[in-house]
C-alpha cells in the first residue's frame, strides 16, 4: 500500500446542529453514462453511527463498481492531531479494488479516523499512466500563497497540452513551485488539480468556489472544438465541492449528492447513487458547481461564468450572450495578428463540427475589430438555436468562447 502523509492547519468545521430537516427526493436513472472512473466524497460535523455506516456503504459499493475500473483505487481522508491540526492521508493501491483487500482496510480507516471529509476513487486510465501504478487520484494540492489544501479526484477526460498551457499563460514559473506528480508524461487530472489551486493561489481575494468556476471557464475558452469534461469531486476539510460538466451531452457525465432524510450535518457526492436508497440521492444537472457543508443547505451555481474577461496571446472576442441574429462578434488583435492572412473567425456546433468561417477585412484590421453572422452556415442555411463555439484564430493560436444563439 503506497500511504502518503503530510500535515496542514485544520479548517474549522461549521458550528452547532440546526435543528432543520431535508428530504430531497430523485428516482434512479434507467441508465447511466459511461464514465472513465468513478469517485465519492463525503463531509460531515461530527461522526456518528449513521454516518459510519453511511460511508461503509458507498465505500463498499464503490470496491464493487471497481470490478469494471481496473487500474487501481485511492482513498484520501483528513485526521485529527493532539495538536488540533489536521493530517492529510492518501491510502493507494493496485490491482482493482474488489482484488485488493488493503481497500476495506483502508475504508475501514475512513469509518474509523476520519475526522471531517474524505474522499474515494476507482479507475479506468484514459490519459498518461494507466497501467503498473497504484491509482493516482485523489491529488493532494497545497496552495503556495494561500492557506489551502486540498484533495482532488476528476472523473472524465481532458487536454494535457490546454492544462499546461493554461498554467502557464497564468505564472510561467508555477509549475516548479507546484510540480505535477507525474512528467514528462502528464496525467491530464494531475494538470487540472494544479490549475484549480493555481487559480485558488492567485486570487485570494475570491471565494473557492469563483476559483473554480474561473478554471473551468478558462478551460472550456481554451478548447476549441472537442471533448470538455470537468467532473470533479474536492474538499478542503471542512467543504465538499463538486462539479457536473460536459461540453456536449455525446461527452456527458452523471454526478449524484446524498441528502439523507432529515439531516443537513453530513453530505455526499458521486459519480452515481452508491447504496440502496435511491430517494436520497438527487442528480446534479450538467454545468453545476454544487457546494456542499455541514448544517447548511446546498448551494448550487453555473460552472461558467457569463462574458468572462478572459484574455488569451492577446485576444479577446465580445457579444451579446445570450445572443439572436445578426451576430456583431468585436474583437481585439495584438499588433502581430493584424496583417496576418490567415486570421479567421469560426464558429463550431456544440459537436465541434465547423459551420462558418468569416475572414476579418485585412485592410481594416485594428486593435478593434468586429464581424457580423447572420446565424446561417457557409450555404446561407439558418442554423437551429443552440450552443455555438466562437473561435478567433490566428497563425498557431486560437482563443474561443462560448455563444448560446437563440433563432
Amino acid at each position: 500500500m503506497n500511504v502518503q502523509i503530510t500535515t496542514a492547519r485544520c479548517i474549522p468545521l461549521a458550528g452547532a446542529l440546526i435543528v432543520l430537516g431535508i428530504l430531497l427526493d430523485a428516482p434512479l436513472p434507467a441508465s447511466f453514462s459511461a464514465h472513465n472512473c468513478r469517485f465519492w466524497g463525503i463531509v460531515y460535523a461530527v461522526k456518528d453511527q449513521s454516518i459510519q455506516n453511511a460511508i461503509n456503504s458507498h465505500l463498499d459499493s464503490l470496491r464493487s463498481l471497481g470490478a469494471h475500473h481496473t487500474d487501481g483505487w485511492g482513498i484520501a481522508y483528513y485526521v485529527t492531531l493532539d495538536s488540533g491540526d489536521g493530517l492529510p492521508v492518501i491510502e493507494r493501491g493496485e490491482p482493482g479494488a474488489p482484488l485488493d483487500p488493503r481497500y476495506a482496510c483502508a475504508a475501514g480507516h475512513v469509518a474509523d479516523h476520519a475526522n471531517s471529509a474524505a474522499i474515494a476513487h476507482v479507475r479506468s486510465g484514459s490519459s498518461g499512466p494507466c497501467s503498473g501504478i497504484p491509482d493516482p487520484h485523489p491529488f493532494s494540492r497545497y496552495a503556495v500563497y494561500r492557506a489551502f489544501h486540498m484533495f482532488f479526484a476528476h472523473n472524465g477526460t481532458l487536454d494535457s497540452q490546454v492544462l499546461l498551457d493554461l498554467i502557464a499563460a497564468i505564472d510561467p514559473l508555477y509549475l516548479s513551485l507546484n510540480p505535477p506528480d507525474y512528467a514528462p508524461d502528464h496525467l491530464d487530472s494531475d494538470l487540472y488539480a494544479i490549475l484549480v489551486t493555481e487559480i485558488i493561489d492567485m486570487n485570494t481575494s475570491q471565494p473557492i468556489e469563483e476559483c473554480i468556476r474561473i478554471a473551468i471557464t478558462k478551460i472550456d475558452s481554451a478548447v476549441a472544438a472537442g471533448s470538455v469534461q470537468c467532473n470533479f469531486v474536492m474538499i478542503d476539510g471542512s467543504t465538499l465541492y463538486a462539479v457536473n460538466f460536459s461540453r456536449s451531452p455525446i461527452d456527458a457525465l452523471t454526478l449524484y449528492f446524498y441528502a439523507p432524510s432529515g439531516r443537513i450535518d453530513f453530505w455526499a457526492a458521486a459519480s452515481e447513487p452508491l447504496d440502496n436508497q435511491p430517494f436520497c440521492w438527487t442528480e446534479v444537472p450538467n454545468s453545476t458547481l454544487v457546494i456542499l457543508t455541514p448544517n447548511s443547505y446546498p448551494r448550487f451555481l453555473d460552472v461558467l461564468i457569463a462574458d468572462p474577461a478572459i484574455e488569451t496571446a492577446g485576444f479577446n472576442i465580445v457579444y451579446p450572450n445570450p445572443t439572436t441574429a445578426p451576430v456583431t462578434i468585436s474583437f481585439t488583435l495584438p499588433e502581430r495578428s493584424r496583417t496576418d492572412p490567415a486570421c479567421r473567425i469560426r464558429i463550431y456546433n456544440c459537436a465541434g463540427q465547423l459551420v462558418k468561417t468569416m475572414t476579418p477585412n485585412a485592410a481594416e484590421r485594428s486593435s478593434q475589430n468586429s464581424v457580423v453572422w447572420h446565424g446561417s452556415d457557409e450555404k446561407g442555411n439558418q442554423l437551429p438555436s443552440g450552443v455555438y463555439y466562437c473561435c478567433l484564430c490566428s497563425g498557431d493560436t486560437s482563443f474561443s468562447k462560448k455563444l448560446v444563439y437563440i433563432r
